[in-house]
């Protein structure tokens, strides 16, 4: 619930540079993306998908025809045991931020794989709150303590509104920091690390607590996630290409001088940042979780909780293992690869929090039709 503890810092920070935090405008709810969508093909499959916090932005398109390309994909994978919530809440996210680096113009250009990626960390947290049993009163309290602008004002003042401006915001710097190539690119992956350490070594601490402290009646579920040392988890029968291409690179935070060269002293650097940031994040948490854990939560819903947990701990190694790479080696590619995947965490988890404090009748979810 509280994954986005240290985002949201970094986002408000984001937000008082750029001028944006003190926007003001009624919150926009799209009315387009309430109704199911007709596919004019012989598939009669459809998207509901209901009313979700959205205006048009140039970072994020909400595109229910890629949505349902996605969920033909997931339910001929599944061959009938598939389900709204492991759909939206699981195979949407990640298949879509494993297709960014190599997004193109077209279906499944940056900005509608940024929109799956939003409309499932929108309901995603809707969910969560649910699961919770509705009581998010205290996960908000600790989450509002964190993001004061030095004015005294905290995240419960911001409406809605405000709250989507800053998200798009920073996703389109990342965007356009991503698109900027060369020097610039290389040194906004460098810039970025801390952030981004902070927020994986939270939420390796608060997935290690929900692993290993199961809810009442909730012991014996299968572990869903393998985490043989920091930054390095892998989830049985998933393959993700981004994790593929750098996931040999994780061997240098441990013996930077196998890099050789100028690399050796930045993967020595890069190790100790992970040791300051992601490690100094685990105790916050482990901590946070400790207190908010629901121990009446059921076995089906603990078991959704650490799948999608550990999803997104993979999400967040795409978030950072090629900014490392092309900080360390000056590749281009590999920074604007890691720069799109930073887009993509801003907005899932950014969304995540709007559905975790949005006053969404409870249930609401979007859904697969017609099968």
């Amino acid at each position: 619930m509280m994954r986005c503890l240290i985002l949201y810092s970094m986002i408000i920070f984001v937000a008082i540079l750029s001028g944006c935090g003190n926007s003001t405008y009624s919150d926009v709810h799209s009315s387009d993306n309430a109704q199911p969508a007709v596919l004019k093909s012989e598939n009669a499959l459809t998207v509901s998908i209901p009313e979700i916090p959205f205006k048009q932005n140039s970072a994020v398109k909400i595109d229910r025809e890629v949505i349902e390309t996605f969920a033909r994909q997931y339910v001929a994978e599944k061959a009938g045991t598939w389900t709204n919530e492991e759909f939206f809440l699981g195979y949407l996210p990640l298949k879509s931020a494993d297709m960014l680096c190599a997004a193109t113009e077209g279906a499944y250009e940056t900005r509608r794989l940024l929109g799956n990626l939003y409309v499932s960390g929108y309901f995603g947290g809707v969910w969560l709150r649910d699961a919770m049993g509705g009581d998010t009163k205290e996960a908000e309290t600790l989450l509002s303590g964190t993001l004061s602008d030095g004015t005294g004002e905290t995240m419960d003042s911001y409406p809605v509104s405000v709250v989507f401006d800053v998200l798009m915001k920073a996703a389109s710097m990342k965007i356009k920091r991503a698109e900027s190539g060369g020097l610039a690119s290389i040194a906004a992956c460098r810039l970025s690390l801390p952030s981004f350490l902070l927020i994986y070594g939270y939420n390796w601490g608060y997935f290690d607590y929900i692993l290993n402290n199961p809810p009442n009646g909730a012991g014996g579920v299968e572990r869903p996630c393998y985490c043989s040392r920091m930054l390095d988890c892998t989830v049985d029968g998933l393959n993700l290409e981004i994790l593929n291409e750098y996931k040999d690179e994780r061997d240098l935070l441990e013996t930077p001088r196998k890099a050789g060269g100028v690399s050796a002293l930045k993967w020595y650097e890069m190790s100790l940042l992970t040791g300051i940031w992601a490690n100094g994040a685990v105790s916050t948490g482990s901590g946070v979780w400790k207190n908010i854990m629901n121990g009446d939560m059921d076995k089906d819903t603990y078991a959704l909780l650490l799948d999608l947990s550990a999803r997104f701990m993979l999400v967040a190694e795409m978030s950072i293992m090629p900014a490392m790479k092309g900080y360390a080696d000056s590749d281009v590619d590999a920074c604007r690869c890691g720069l799109l995947e930073q887009a993509a965490m801003i907005v899932w988890a950014g969304s995540y929090f709007m559905g975790l404090s949005s006053d969404a009748t409870a249930g609401t979810f979007p859904s697969i039709n017609g099968l």
